[in-house]
This record gives structure tokens, sequence and C-alpha cells, in this order.
């Protein structure tokens, strides 16, 4: 709650736009992988920014296909 709430209250297409099509339902722990930083606390910080750029832009190919849907 708190990592949301300091990266402006993402929607679920705002995950998806900066994280892709995982983005929703992986945590913020895994979510800076996706885009290639190093801690929760780096994406929180420039989430918006990344909400600037081109849907899918940010992501780093190697990290998506690692990301899984955990259950």
């Amino acid at each position: 709650m708190k990592f949301w709430k300091e990266a402006g209250k993402p929607t679920y297409a705002d995950y998806v736009h900066v994280c892709g099509d995982h983005g929703p339902f992986i945590t913020w722990i895994e979510r800076p992988r996706v885009v290639g930083m190093s801690s929760a606390e780096e994406l929180v910080a420039s989430f918006q920014k990344l909400l600037a750029q081109p849907a899918g832009s940010c992501i780093v190919a190697a990290a998506a296909k690692a990301a899984t849907v955990s259950k």
C-alpha cells in the first residue's frame, strides 16, 4: 500500500503500461526487475516518469520473461 501511494496510485492500466501484461499481478518487489531497476524504492520514485514513456519501452526483455505470476 505504501509503494502504491508513493507511486501516484497507479491503475491496472498503468501497471500494464510500465511493466507489461504481468505488471498488475506481480509484487512491488518483483516489478523493478522487469524494468531493469535494482529496488522497489527506485521504481516508485520514477514510476510517473516511466508512464510518460511509450508503453512497454522500459521493459527489459530477459527480466520480463523471468517475471511470472505465482499462485
